[in-house]
């Protein structure tokens, strides 16, 4: 039982110095960090992404992306997991707001060892996504001592793909046997008779009969695009700017309406990264009033939200906020003209399209008239511009 125990606290000490020392690394991100980092590989995931984060801290963004892959998500010690994590969502931001070129490396077979010119030293395993410089590269797959190669042209910004393809045909299969030329006897039953008919096939090729002849098709090649799928952005845009559509209530002890409701708004983010703290602006319309009359109002809302959730479809945010309302319409002899209230809002925003759902509930804190306080819930959907 000591001996168990004692192998326990060892291994716990030894990942303990092993993730120290892999901080101290990223800590100081000297090239000899990154030489020792190298020889170490493919290593574990803690040994992969500290290297992608020193390069990124290099400044080698194309490295970086290499070796950070998957490293947001990845189970690192402590004190590895949140400064990792964090360079890798800033690389990402960088990567894509660079010069570089996308490439995809795709083969076939799969999983073969890919290399770049453009980055040599520095194999992917396929299918991969490199970022590189504008250029002209040749690419290099090795599966089982044999080696493919292709070459491809990039621009600034672009998205290519290169295909490799493994056509090394099978060995024959060789059997032993053994011959035997003995003379043998004719055989007592032979055939005099003529040869049995022989049917033959139409002279009309399958096309003009009619009929699908899946070989005249040829061989039938992958289409390398249909593998690209580009990821959805890793955290919220920095700035957004959209319109809001919906419907809603707006009640008070004089009665209710449902009415329409139009609204321009816009999020920037103060701090925070992956669930940032936003300011929130907004200029609105909508329909009002009671049982017997109808309102129109202006508002105008200032406030802040905060991203309370991240998933990988979407952003879920609420936020608080002030709004000041102007009304006019049939009843506006006995309406205050002006108002005060306060706003709650819940918002879902999707990461990969850029429309966004949310509902507002407004209370009035200013009399609408003689004491009486406006309460309104609104639904809507909207269509944001968004800058990362």
């Amino acid at each position: 039982m000591r001996r168990a125990i004692g192998l326990v606290v060892m291994l716990v000490a030894a990942r303990t110095a092993s993730a120290g020392s892999l901080a101290d690394a990223l800590a100081r991100h000297a090239p000899a960090d990154v030489d020792a980092l190298r020889a170490q590989l493919p290593g574990d995931a803690s040994i992969r992404c500290t290297l992608g984060a020193i390069y990124a801290k290099r400044g080698d963004l194309s490295r970086a992306g290499i070796y950070l892959t998957d490293c947001e998500d990845a189970a690192l010690p402590a004190e590895l997991g949140e400064p990792i994590r964090k360079v890798a969502i800033e690389t990402h931001r960088k990567l894509r707001d660079s010069d570089l070129a996308v490439l995809e490396i795709v083969t076939k077979p799969t999983g073969m060892m890919a290399e770049i010119s453009a980055l040599p030293g520095d194999p992917v395993l396929t299918p991969a996504t490199v970022w590189i410089a504008a250029g002209s590269y040749e690419v290099k797959a090795t599966l089982a001592g044999r080696t493919i190669a292709n070459h491809v042209t990039t621009t600034a910004h672009s998205r290519s793909v290169v295909f490799l393809e493994d056509k090394a045909p099978a060995a024959p299969v060789v059997k032993a046997g053994k011959a035997d030329f003995t003379d043998e006897a004719e055989p007592e039953d032979r055939h005099t008779a003529p040869p049995p008919p022989i049917k033959h096939g139409s002279l009309m090729s399958n096309k003009l009969r009619g009929v699908a002849d899946p070989a005249a098709a040829g061989p039938q090649l992958d289409d390398p695009l249909a593998l690209v799928d580009d990821p959805p952005p890793p955290v919220p845009p920095a700035m957004r700017l959209g319109l809001r559509a919906g419907g809603g209530s707006a009640s008070h002890t004089g009665g209710s309406r449902l009415g329409p409701s139009l609204a321009l708004e816009g999020h920037l983010v103060l701090a925070g990264d992956a669930r940032p703290l936003e300011l929130v602006a907004r200029a609105d319309w909508s329909r009002r009033g009671g049982d017997d009359a109808k309102l129109d109002a202006l508002g105008a809302t200032a406030g802040v939200a905060k991203v309370l959730a991240a998933p990988d479809t979407a952003w879920l945010s609420a936020g608080l906020g002030l709004r000041a309302e102007h009304r006019f319409g049939d009843a506006m002899t006995t309406v205050s003209a002006n108002g005060v209230g306060a706003v709650a809002s819940v918002e879902l925003a999707l990461r990969r399209l850029p429309v966004v759902v949310g509902a507002r509930y407004e209370q009035g804190l200013t009399a609408l008239v003689d004491g009486n306080h406006e309460r309104a819930v609104i639904l809507e959907v909207g269509f944001d511009l968004r800058a990362f």
